[in-house]
Parts: structure tokens; C-alpha cells; sequence
């Protein structure tokens, strides 16, 4: 019983943000943080990280998500859409092809891109050189889906089947289209 009491009490702090699990510790007062600090999460296939900066659990942020990640030459996010949250991207270094709710353009160093929830949005770099890139979502939530279908190693195996994908796309509010083109043909 005291086992069970210790693993839903750490379960629930975690749940909730009142400890960290990432490399930055839980600050209720702010987090000052380097370019490569914060919880990096790799997709199974992806060279480079997306670094979780400033979330619930990193940093105790009740209100915001940021977020850095770098795209490599000619690789994209698909066309998506988040149901509950809007995101703002801003191009660090490179070039980026923009897809916004049917309007398409390129942007590149210090340019921002504002895609309000429930908006068609996906990105591609289209650059001679790796696209990086800061992302902000208006509130917490799709940071957990990413912790979940991202692996903390770079290289490890993920299990998740194509119906459990789906579930957690569900559960965190996006869906995806693979019939929309980043940029035209």
C-alpha cells in the first residue's frame, strides 16, 4: 500500500509540474537558460533534438511552452493543426518554407510566423544550410504528446503502434494531412 501511496504521490508531482525531470530544475521564479539547456527529446528518426526549454515541468511555466529545434536540409514538420493551442515560430538561422491556411512563403534569419489554433501550418527548410528555429505554443499541453512520441537517447527504438499515434494526436488535440504540399510542385 505505501509502495503504491509513493508511486502515485510521485506520479502526480510530476503530472503536475512540481518537480522536473529535464535538465533545467523547476523554478517557480524563472529559468535563465543557455542555447542548449532544457530537456532534449529526439524523434526516432531525427540527427537533431528538440530542446523542451520552458513548460510545466521545466521551469513551472503554467501559461507557456518554448521550445528550440533544427530542421536539416530539405526536411519539414507536415501539415498540422493544434485544436487547443496557438504557436508562434520564429527562424533563428536558415530558411524556411511556411504553410499557413493555404498561403505559402518563405521566411528566413529573425522572421516570425503566427499560426492561431486550429490553423493549417507546416514548415520545411529549404535552405543551404540546417533551419533552427524557436517555438512558442500559448499553453502547456502538446509538449507532452512530444515527450511521448520522442525517445530522451538519440537512436532509441520507440514501440508506439499507428493506432496509439493516433490516440495520443487525439488526447493532445493535432491532427495531421499528408495531401497538402509545404511549398507548390
Amino acid at each position: 500500500m505505501r509502495k503504491i501511496l509513493n508511486s502515485t504521490l510521485w506520479v502526480s508531482l510530476l503530472l503536475f509540474g512540481c518537480i522536473g525531470t529535464g535538465s533545467a530544475q523547476t523554478a517557480p521564479y524563472g529559468l535563465i537558460l543557455g542555447p542548449n539547456d532544457g530537456e532534449k527529446r529526439y524523434y526516432p528518426d531525427a540527427k537533431e533534438a528538440i530542446i523542451i526549454k520552458i513548460d510545466p515541468v521545466n521551469g513551472g511555466s503554467r501559461h507557456i511552452v518554448l521550445e528550440t529545434f533544427v530542421l536539416g536540409i530539405g526536411e519539414h514538420i507536415p501539415v498540422h493543426r493544434h485544436l487547443y493551442v496557438d504557436e508562434i515560430l520564429m527562424v533563428q538561422h536558415g530558411t524556411a518554407a511556411i504553410y499557413l491556411a493555404g498561403r505559402r512563403q518563405r521566411i528566413s534569419d529573425g522572421a516570425a510566423a503566427y499560426f492561431p489554433a486550429v490553423t493549417w501550418m507546416g514548415v520545411q527548410d529549404v535552405g543551404k544550410t540546417p533551419l533552427s528555429m524557436i517555438a512558442i505554443f500559448s499553453a502547456p499541453g502538446f509538449e507532452q504528446r512530444q515527450r511521448l512520441v520522442t525517445v530522451a537517447v538519440p537512436g532509441e527504438k520507440l514501440n508506439l503502434t499507428a493506432a496509439e499515434r493516433a490516440a495520443l494526436d487525439k488526447r493532445y488535440g493535432v491532427e495531421y494531412r499528408d495531401d497538402i504540399p509545404i511549398e507548390k510542385p
